[in-house]
C-alpha cells in the first residue's frame, strides 16, 4: 500500500488528568488536547484538525488514548531526517511531564475515531481495607465500610451484553434516545494488597465498543452502593432507564483508560 492511503498521523498517549478539565480543548482551562496541539504546531510548522478516541473527563487519566491528526504526513515528511527520528523525543520534551506520547504511527484515510475503534477498556481502582494507602491515594478511591463483595461481581456480570443504559447517562437527552451501548466485559478484580495488611484492592474492569458521557463512573457506583446493600438490583436500574434510579457517580480521580483497541489493518508503522 501507498503511503498515500496512510495520510493520518496517529498518536497514543499516556497522561495523569488531575490537573487538566478533561482531555478535550475548552475555552478555557488547561486540557490535554490543547497541550499536545501546541506541541504538533511547534515540530511540524503548520496546523492540522485534531482528533481523538475517547472523551475522558476532568480528573480521569489514560495509558492509552489515541490522538489523530489528520492529513498530516505530508508535513511529516518535510522534516529533516534527524527531525523525524527524534520527533518522539522531541514531542515528549515540548510537553508537560503528566502527559507522554509513546508512540506514533500512520492511520488510513478511512479512518474514524469513533467507528474504527473495536473496543475500549476502563479500570476503576479502589483500595478496601480500614485505612487509605498513602502511595495510590491520588488514584484510588478508599472505602472502608462492609461490602459484599461477591454481590458486587454479580452485579458487574449483569452489565455485559447490549443494554441501554440511559441509567448511566448524566446527560441523556443529548443521546435522544440512542443510549443502546455492547459491554464486552465487565467485572471486578479482587486481589489482596501486597503490603497493607486486611487490605484489598478491587479494580472494576469494563470493556465496550463505547460509552456514555460519565456511564463507567455511574456503574462503579451503583455497584458499590448495591455492596453496601443500598439500592435495587442491576437489572431493575437497567430497567427503568432513568438517572435517579441508579447510584451517584463515583469519583473520577481513579478512573483511567487503560486500552484502545484498533484493528492492525488501520495502522501503519511511522517511517
Amino acid at each position: 500500500m501507498t503511503g498515500k492511503r496512510f495520510p493520518h498521523l496517529g498518536l497514543r498517549i499516556s497522561y495523569d488528568g488531575a490537573d487538566y478539565l478533561g482531555f478535550q480543548r475548552q475555552a478555557r482551562g488547561k486540557t490535554i488536547q490543547a497541550e499536545l496541539e501546541r506541541a504538533l504546531l511547534i515540530l511540524l510548522k503548520s496546523k492540522h484538525q485534531f482528533l481523538f478516541t475517547s472523551r475522558t473527563d476532568a480528573g480521569v487519566h489514560a495509558f492509552d488514548q489515541w490522538g489523530i491528526l489528520l492529513n498530516s504526513l505530508e508535513a511529516f515528511l518535510k522534516l529533516s531526517d534527524k527531525a523525524k527520528r527524534h520527533f518522539l523525543i522531541s514531542m515528549n520534551a515540548l510537553l508537560p511531564e503528566t502527559i507522554r506520547v509513546w508512540s506514533v504511527f500512520r492511520l488510513r484515510e478511512d479512518f474514524h475515531p469513533k467507528t474504527s475503534v473495536t473496543w475500549k477498556e476502563y479500570h476503576y481502582s479502589v483500595v478496601f481495607g480500614p485505612a487509605p494507602d498513602p502511595i495510590t491515594k491520588d488514584h484510588s478511591l478508599w472505602i472502608c465500610r462492609r461490602l459484599n463483595l461477591p454481590l458486587i461481581k454479580n452485579a458487574m456480570a449483569k452489565i455485559e451484553g447490549k443494554h441501554d443504559f440511559a441509567s448511566f447517562a448524566t446527560r441523556a437527552k443529548r443521546y435522544q434516545g440512542k443510549t443502546l451501548r455492547h459491554i464486552l466485559r465487565a467485572r471486578l478484580v479482587v486481589k489482596n494488597h501486597p503490603f497493607l495488611k486486611g487490605t484489598k484492592i478491587l479494580s472494576f474492569q469494563v470493556r465496550g465498543a463505547g460509552f456514555l458521557h460519565n456511564m463507567v463512573r455511574g456503574i462503579v457506583g451503583t455497584a458499590l452502593e448495591i455492596g453496601a446493600g443500598r439500592g435495587h438490583s442491576m437489572q431493575k436500574i437497567l430497567g427503568a432507564k432513568s438517572r435517579i434510579d441508579a447510584g451517584v457517580n463515583a469519583p473520577a480521580y481513579p478512573l483511567c483508560l487503560v486500552q484502545t483497541f484498533v484493528s492492525k489493518d488501520f495502522v501503519k508503522k511511522i517511517i
